[in-house]
């Protein structure tokens, strides 16, 4: 949808609830207007739509990420764990249910149950969040030279993050004319 990618949540909202209207219990449309409510940030709104959707579809991997993702964003980890254990159960490819299940379990403070999850979704950390969150589990379980060579990882991303940002900072950067 041009509107995901163009960061308007709040207009992807209205034209997936208009969609609806015209096809009303369509499960596709019903997930794809609770990922945007998750995007947009109204997570008490996606809660409602993914627990409804939840009955028509209990085994869907995407589902019960979404419903994992939105609970654990609702600082709800215990009630997000089972339906991100489902998830990837289900999907194990589903990197981002690996990354939310990983965050979950760090929530309620068992950071050995979340090292594999972290060690299977960091092909997709953009940012380096799951390697400093990786390293610091392999910390707690004394693991110290795993969480050194994972934090120099993380400490390369941000390096390279930051070479980024100067560089786009130096490409749109206005300069005065020469006189």
């Amino acid at each position: 949808m041009l509107c995901r990618s163009q960061g308007k949540h709040r207009e992807e909202i209205d034209e997936w609830q208009a969609a609806l209207k015209f096809a009303p219990n369509d499960a596709q449309i019903e997930t794809q207007l609770a990922f945007a409510l998750n995007q947009f940030g109204d997570h008490e709104a996606a809660r409602t739509v993914l627990q409804s959707l939840i009955k028509k579809s209990p085994e869907s991997a995407m589902v019960n990420y979404l419903l994992g993702d939105t609970l654990s964003k609702l600082h709800q980890p215990t009630e997000a764990i089972p339906r991100l254990e489902k998830a990837v159960t289900q999907d194990p490819h589903l990197l981002a249910a690996q990354s939310s299940l990983a965050r979950a379990y760090l929530q309620v403070g068992e950071g050995a149950k979340a090292i594999p999850h972290l060690e299977a979704a960091l092909p997709t950390d953009e940012d380096g969040s799951l390697h400093y969150q990786l390293a610091r589990a392999y910390s707690s379980k004394g693991q110290q030279e795993l969480a050194q060579r994972v934090l120099k990882e993380y400490q390369a991303i941000q390096e390279a993050k930051q070479a980024e940002l100067i560089s786009v900072d130096k490409e749109v950067s206005i300069t005065a004319p020469a006189q």
